[in-house]
């Protein structure tokens, strides 16, 4: 089953902590071997016209519900939630780390003397909300991205609750595995009404993968066109000049109104006027169409993390500099509790900063 299975897996677990100067310890972890199976499984997912793909843009609740298994509701959980079957009511709460891995990831944090702890972590921790708002056609509130943490909530907010009930400051998380760029704050859990802040996330996007958006814009070809209006559209005829604008930025940023807006008018303005910044308060920046790389600078003080996005296709430029596209710059004060600052940006600005 599926606990004995994780424990014979656990059984072989190499766990990795590195110390480099005084200033920083590296904790690397591993997120494929170990994590449970999806929440929402395929057998629900596929033919069901409420999924639109089995690993993104997922119902909030049901993912939630689902991945407590039978804790949820304090023990006795739903059979049914959001019209689905809840095949997960009878089972352990979803894992990424297992069991084993966990208590070493907890007792590492604890026992870092380290002023800085950066966390080498698989796939993006924040959470990526899609709440309905006027587009309808979404019917639930969503989660984004359901091959990351946001499939696995419960996990997530204990580890996160874990830095802060022990009073663990400094801890970055470094994250790839997402074909995007992203910045911002790990908060307690997402799904109280009062979040507290924990620790700093950076996504960097791979160099030569195809893109987060690229991917969307595929899965919403031939779906409505009020919902992949959401993720693209063509301002050709909107007194643009960009026939696949990248909305799923402004999506994720800014909330549905302001994604459907953009997609009506084209209109910076008033894509600024329709957004809603409670949707995602956290992060600090999105470029969901980024490839390149994250560099970062640690001093005793503070981290500066770069998100450098580059050109493509990648050609002979002669100057390295003329394939560097977008810069984006942040950094991290010591004992901030992941306050990662607004960025400072060079070259082109994704949509739609300005």
């Amino acid at each position: 089953d599926e606990e004995n299975n994780l424990k014979a897996i656990e059984s072989l677990t190499i766990y990795r902590s590195i110390r480099y100067g005084q200033n920083v310890d590296f904790v690397v972890t591993d997120e494929r071997s170990y994590k449970s199976d999806h929440t929402i499984p395929e057998e629900l997912s596929d033919g069901n016209g409420l999924f639109f793909h089995p690993r993104t843009a997922l119902p909030a609740e049901a993912v939630l519900v689902m991945d407590q298994g039978r804790t949820a509701n304090g023990g006795n959980p739903p059979d049914q939630v959001q019209g689905l079957n809840n095949v997960r009511k009878d089972s352990p709460p979803g894992t990424m780390l297992g069991s084993t891995q966990k208590a070493w990831w907890k007792e590492t944090m604890s026992n870092s003397t380290a002023t800085w702890k950066l966390w080498c972590n698989e796939v993006p921790m924040m959470r990526f909300s899609v709440p309905v708002g006027p587009a309808g056609i979404l019917i639930f509130d969503r989660v984004a991205f359901c091959d990351a943490w946001d499939d696995k909530p419960t996990e997530r907010n204990e580890l996160m609750t874990y830095l802060r009930d022990e009073d663990i400051d400094n801890v970055v998380v470094l994250t790839g595995d997402m074909h995007a760029h992203f910045a911002g704050t790990l908060m307690h859990d997402y799904d109280t009404d009062a979040p507290e802040p924990v620790a700093a996330e950076f996504v960097a996007a791979g160099v030569s993968s195809n893109t987060v958006f690229s991917f969307f814009e595929d899965a919403t070809r031939g779906q409505p066109p009020q919902l992949r209006d959401l993720v693209t559209y063509d301002s050709t005829g909107l007194g643009g000049d960009q026939a696949f604008v990248n909305n799923l930025n402004n999506l994720l940023f800014n909330g549905s109104a302001s994604a459907l807006e953009a997609a009506e008018s084209h209109d910076l303005d008033a894509i600024e006027a329709a957004a809603d910044r409670s949707i995602n308060p956290h992060l600090k920046f999105v470029d969901c169409d980024a490839q390149g790389y994250g560099l970062m600078t640690v001093s005793a003080d503070q981290v500066v993390a770069k998100l450098v996005t580059i050109n493509r296709p990648i050609e002979d430029m002669g100057d390295v500099g003329q394939g560097i596209r977008t810069t984006a710059t942040f950094t991290l004060a010591k004992d901030s509790r992941g306050a990662v600052s607004d960025p400072v940006i060079e070259g082109d600005k994704p949509f739609p900063i300005r």
